[in-house]
């Protein structure tokens, strides 16, 4: 099994950003980065909910207050919106 390549915060922000702008795909960065697909497409929703933020992280998972949790399920049973954009505008990392 191969090992896993460590990218830096910097250049995954730079793959994302291009991606964003339409200059390459996510097949593409999947491949120059030497990562994963699933992986490339964690970096954009993590891009998109929290900007070049979501890249400095702390070990563990991250810990949502209450209110948080309640306003982002209550939007969602409301229909305001779908999972993954209810993510982003509470910027919650996970649909899980």
């Amino acid at each position: 099994m191969p090992n896993k390549q460590k990218v830096a915060i910097e250049e995954k922000v730079e793959y994302v950003r291009a991606y964003l702008r339409g200059e390459i795909t996510q097949g593409r960065i999947s491949k120059a980065a030497g990562v994963s697909l699933a992986s490339v497409q964690v970096w954009i929703k993590r891009y998109k909910a929290e900007g070049v933020d979501g890249f400095y992280t702390g070990k563990g998972n991250k810990v949502y207050a209450p209110k948080t949790k309640t306003m982002a399920v209550l939007d969602y049973l409301s229909g305001k919106g779908s999972q993954t954009d209810i993510c982003q505008k509470y910027k919650i990392r996970s649909k899980t």
